[in-house]
């Protein structure tokens, strides 16, 4: 049982720190602030991250309509990142603020 309790935290550890690693590695950022996407659409390479920072005092969400991403609730100082593995474009929404869109384009 205590081999288990102690592999457990083990591998929660090592997750946070391969997210923590991930969110680091963006080549693109996208500001979530004033109600809005900035910038509104990005154009990115295949294989590109892409990583959204919430600097408004609201919670956001980062959802793309194809259900291709979908960020969980992000609160002020959160970030949220996606790695665009297929070309194509995504339109995205704040799930708590449908207004909110933005567009990623993958080449």
């Amino acid at each position: 049982m205590k081999k288990y309790m102690i592999l457990s935290i083990f591998l929660l550890l090592l997750g946070c720190g391969q997210s923590e690693q991930a969110s680091q590695e963006a080549d693109v950022t996208v500001l979530i602030k004033d109600y809005k996407f900035v910038p509104e659409t990005v154009n990115v390479e295949q294989g590109q991250t892409i990583k959204w920072v919430n600097e408004d005092s609201a919670l956001h969400t980062v959802e793309s309509k194809n259900k291709e991403f979908a960020s969980k609730e992000l609160y002020q100082g959160d970030s949220y990142s996606f790695t665009a593995t297929k070309p194509g474009t995504y339109e995205y929404i704040c799930g708590l603020h449908p207004n909110m869109v933005g567009k990623v384009v993958v080449r």
